[in-house]
């Protein structure tokens, strides 16, 4: 079957030379001259003219070995292993739910299952119409991605961001302007899984410091050239600078100044996505002074200092420890101090239902930074809920909270985790507690009146 697709990018040009970043824990940037900074196996869009026809069913050389898994908000369509499909299905119904929470003011509801493709051999990636060269795209209806032997972050970072492309596709009306559009699949591209959930708005020290850089340089555009640019010229001029100013605009807009702009930016994308024209929206919530704007986004990040978010890689480590303490409660497995709960959490001695899986590189990579962040002790253990205290220096306390209902794990949530300058404390849920909104149609267009 010919249809026409949105592809996603093909090759990059042989002058970007990607390196690998080295932040620690779950950072995946990478370095490179500004003029060209992507990440490896980032898939920059390209346009296609409606003239232009591709193959995008799946081939039958790969259907013949793909398994199909419904899920609750995909049909996951792989032939890797099994804990590869069951670590799938926790990540994309978390992600769905971390989708839907984030742009409930303006985006509709997921109606139907959507098509996600991971493929263990790039060759059939290829062969469905992966791009050259990527690793992950959303095409015509479809999410793809090379799983590989082993399902890697980086991965994952390109699903969450190509996800949200295909979440949109179906659930936000309108034309929405690309640097939205890749701004917020950045933004939710670097969310960090906890395993019950994502946490969202993180700012990595090597995306800061890129970005500090082409500010400083005068290597980034305008704000009103970025907001005008268009698919085509966006993809016709592949350029790191703008993937990096689109996010830093988004995450401005959702975070800076203590979230002063969240209500006008859900407000402006709302209008947009009922077919308002872009810069009606804008003018509207934002006025018609691109450079007071532009002025105020400046000032933000010159002045942003290092690691500003890292209260909530704090917070993604309590989360996913929680997680991993609730499981074992509801097996009726208690420990009487944290430090017993982290001993049998390294000898792989911790009890779950089996409905409760999640990957063990999860609880290790949660593990290892945990000692050093301060002192851990569990309160108000109960047959129904408990608490994971982490007390930072300084005396301020993260809680995480778990709840058991049914002899599985609840919610997880944090209880009274104030963050300077990031976003209200958000409930996590376990996937698939918390039904996304059926019903909502996603705004259609009005006819277009002719001569």
């Amino acid at each position: 079957m010919n249809v026409t697709c949105r592809v996603r990018a093909p090759r990059l040009p042989s002058s970007c030379v990607l390196q690998r970043g080295t932040n620690p824990g779950r950072d995946h940037d990478v370095n490179l001259a500004p003029s060209c900074v992507t990440r490896r196996g980032r898939v920059l869009t390209f346009a296609l003219t409606a003239a232009v026809a591709v193959t995008c069913a799946p081939t039958a050389y790969a259907q013949a070995r793909l398994q199909s898994y419904p899920t609750r908000y995909y049909v996951i369509r792989t032939d890797l292993d099994l804990d590869a499909v069951r670590e799938a299905t926790v990540r994309i119904t978390a992600m769905a739910e971390e989708y839907h929470a984030r742009t409930r003011g303006f985006a509709g509801s997921v109606t139907d299952r959507l098509e996600f493709y991971i493929f263990r051999h790039p060759a059939d990636y290829y062969a469905n119409g992966g791009p050259q060269g990527s690793a992950g795209v959303f095409v015509g209806d479809r999410l793809l991605a090379i799983g590989g032997d082993r399902v890697s972050p980086e991965t994952w970072h390109i699903v969450q961001h190509e996800g949200f492309h295909q979440f949109a596709h179906h659930v936000i009306g309108g034309d929405i302007p690309t640097w939205v559009d890749e701004g917020l699949a950045e933004y939710f591209g670097e969310s960090l899984f906890t395993g019950d959930g994502y946490v969202s708005g993180v700012i990595s020290q090597n995306r800061l410091q890129r970005v500090r850089y082409l500010i400083q340089n005068k290597q980034f555009k305008t704000i009103a050239q970025l907001m005008t640019i268009d698919r085509i010229t966006w993809n016709q001029q592949l350029s790191g600078a703008n993937y990096d100013q689109a996010w830093s605009m988004v995450q401005f807009l959702a975070h800076g100044e203590g979230g002063r702009y969240q209500k006008a930016f859900s407000g402006f994308i709302s209008d947009v996505a009922k077919w308002s024209r872009w810069q009606d929206a804008w003018k509207k919530h934002f006025g018609a002074d691109a450079g007071a704007f532009e002025s105020a986004w400046r000032d933000y990040w010159t002045s942003v200092p290092d690691n500003p978010t890292a209260d909530l890689y704090v917070e993604a480590v309590v989360r996913t420890l929680t997680g991993y303490l609730g499981r074992a409660a509801a097996r009726k497995q208690t420990f009487e101090t944290a430090e017993a709960f982290f001993d049998a959490a390294r000898g792989g001695r911790l009890e779950r239902h089996a409905e409760d899986w999640l990957p063990a590189d999860l609880l290790t990579d949660a593990l290892g930074p945990a000692p050093q962040l301060g002192r851990w002790l569990i309160e108000d253990a109960s047959a129904t809920r408990g608490k994971l205290v982490l007390t930072l220096p300084g005396d301020r306390r993260v809680v995480g909270v778990y709840t058991v209902r049914n002899g599985r794990i609840g919610d997880v949530t944090i209880e009274d985790a104030s963050k300077p300058g990031a976003s209200a404390p958000q409930r996590t849920a376990r996937p698939g507690t918390q039904p996304i909104e059926r019903g909502r149609p996603r705004p259609t267009k009005p006819p277009v009146k002719r001569p």
